[in-house]
């Protein structure tokens, strides 16, 4: 280790999903400051590495606020549909020339899904319950598997009770319906979703919202570069040792750690969406006095 320079161990909470990892960072450190965005200046090494980062923040967020019973909607446009949404992105070519045409498409999309999240949002309001929503917003154009090109789709995580609202609020085509499963890690399902998101420079790769509980963070120095230990009420998910002088890290589910409950003010009663919840794909019905292509 270089003089001036210490070890640090970074621990999070995610439910019941605990990360260790250490840092060599300047003495004198105590919180990791903010940095301004650049653009432009990014190798292709560091956004591989900002791909990891993503994947392991939206993993924290799907681990803190979602449980089993909740649901992952995918929404697509029907043909008309989509022709009023290539319409909005030649539009937006003309506030954002510098844009390419899937870079329009994408941001079009994108502005469909927080019209989609306000008409669910008026619709819970409406029948009794707060406007509070708890959601993840991913909007894809390539197949996670292959790297291919595709139409671009929204994915979508909402609590259970939101699940037959969202799919009458969508207008815009077909909304597939799937239940999240009982596990307490929820990194693949992170992994899944962005795979599907095409790098786009300073593009933002999923949104939330703002009522999302957070980890539970704490920092600590350490003599050294510690090995992480595991322990036996633990599960490992992913385990790095790379050598003394490069950080390490550790992923395990704490199986003695209780599943927080995600508490959602104003509750809006839940009308039979449970872990047994049926699903699969809905077709969002015409508007009344629509025009047929």
């Amino acid at each position: 280790m270089e003089k001036g320079m210490k070890w640090m161990l970074i621990k999070r909470v995610s439910g019941r999903v605990v990360e260790k990892t250490t840092v060599c960072v300047p003495v004198g450190t105590r919180e990791r400051g903010r940095r301004e965005k650049t653009k432009g200046g990014t190798t292709a090494l560091k956004q591989d590495e900002n791909e990891r980062n993503a994947e392991k923040r939206l993993a924290r967020v799907i681990n803190c606020n979602f449980r089993p019973g909740d649901v992952l909607l995918t929404a697509s446009w029907s043909e008309e549909a989509w022709e009023a949404l290539s319409q909005k992105a030649e539009k937006l070519g003309e506030k954002h020339p510098d844009l390419c045409q899937e870079d329009r498409l994408v941001m079009a999309a994108e502005q469909e899904g927080s019209n989609w999240i306000r008409r669910i949002q008026r619709a819970k309001k409406a029948r009794g319950g707060t406007a509070l929503l708890r959601y993840v917003l991913v909007a894809s154009d390539m197949d996670g598997k292959t790297g291919e090109a595709k139409r671009v789709h929204l994915h979508a995580l909402f609590p259970r009770w939101a699940k037959e609202l969202a799919v009458e609020a969508w207008k815009c085509g077909w909304v597939d319906i799937r239940n999240l499963r009982e596990q307490d890690d929820y990194t693949p399902i992170a992994e899944y979703l962005l795979r599907q998101v095409r790098r786009r420079p300073d593009g933002k790769k999923y949104r939330t919202a703002q009522n999302m509980d957070k980890p539970i963070v704490t920092v600590q120095d350490i003599p050294g570069n510690l090995p992480l230990k595991v322990r036996k009420n633990e599960v490992v998910m992913q385990h790095r040792e790379d050598g003394e002088d490069r950080p390490r890290y550790l992923r395990v589910v704490d199986m003695n750690r209780k599943r927080p409950e995600v508490k959602q003010k104003g509750r809006f009663p839940d009308t039979a969406t449970g872990a047994g919840a049926h699903a699969g794909t809905y077709k969002a019905p015409k508007k009344k006095g629509a025009k047929r292509g």
